[in-house]
């Protein structure tokens, strides 16, 4: 069962392409906020019913493939949490560094 998430940490609103990673499949979505715990995602376009149980990561051009998991779902929107702050930070240092803005 996924719950409720209250935001805990900044977060950059911002609209890029990703890709969401389930184990047999891939959607495309875009990222509507990040923060270095986790990702706004919004899935863009309809279809079966997902199980957002089975997402393994989301792919994003510039900072590359980040492993993470639903905490909530809303219709088309989902929250992700990173499955490693320490894994993720890195690239997201990279990624903020290189559009010069950072979650605040």
């Amino acid at each position: 069962m996924l719950k409720q998430f209250k935001e805990t940490e900044p977060r950059l609103r911002l609209e890029i392409p990703c890709t969401l990673n389930f184990s047999r499949e891939e959607h495309p979505a875009k990222i509507v906020n990040i923060s270095y715990s986790g990702l706004g995602i919004e899935l863009l376009v309809e279809g079966p019913v997902l199980d957002s149980r089975d997402v393994q990561s989301v792919t994003v051009e510039g900072i590359g493939t980040l492993h993470a998991r639903v905490l909530w779902k809303r219709g088309a929107k989902l929250g992700l949490k990173f499955a490693s702050k320490r894994n993720a930070r890195p690239a997201l240092d990279a990624f903020f560094k290189k559009i010069g803005d950072y979650p605040f």
